[in-house]
């Protein structure tokens, strides 16, 4: 993955695991992505750009985060008026710990990296229904 003018990410790596009973679900899944050179640090191959580097170092520091979710399924009801039949409702975290996202000067609006959410933690709620 290239960043900004040219530095890719050397390592990236995800994993998942899940857990199923019945109608129940649950997930937990990571990212990690390694650290990469600043946009315009020196041998960068669209040059080297002070105004990238101001912050005092050519590296953007790794990254990792961490998200769980849980879900239910109502299943199929043999009496069509019910309101559950075939409900589903899934509830998760997004950056389970908080994690910050790395300094990256490349993003001049927000100078943090795109890879970790930057709001920090985020949660959600998803309800579906099948007609």
């Amino acid at each position: 993955m290239s960043i900004g003018g040219g530095y890719p990410t050397r390592y990236k790596a995800n994993g998942s695991a899940g857990w199923r009973n019945q109608n129940w679900t649950a997930t937990w899944s990571t990212a990690y992505y390694g650290p990469y050179k600043e946009n315009g640090a020196p041998g960068d191959p669209g040059g080297a750009n002070d105004a990238y580097t101001a912050i005092g170092r050519r590296n953007v520091r790794s990254q990792i985060t961490h998200n769980i979710s849980g879900a239910y399924a109502f299943g199929r009801r043999t009496d069509k008026l019910s309101l559950l039949s075939d409900l589903n409702v899934a509830v998760g975290i997004n950056n389970v710990f908080n994690a910050e996202p790395a300094d990256d000067p490349f993003f001049s609006t927000f100078i943090a990296s795109t890879f970790i959410p930057k709001y920090g933690r985020e949660w959600w709620l998803r309800v579906t229904k099948e007609f």
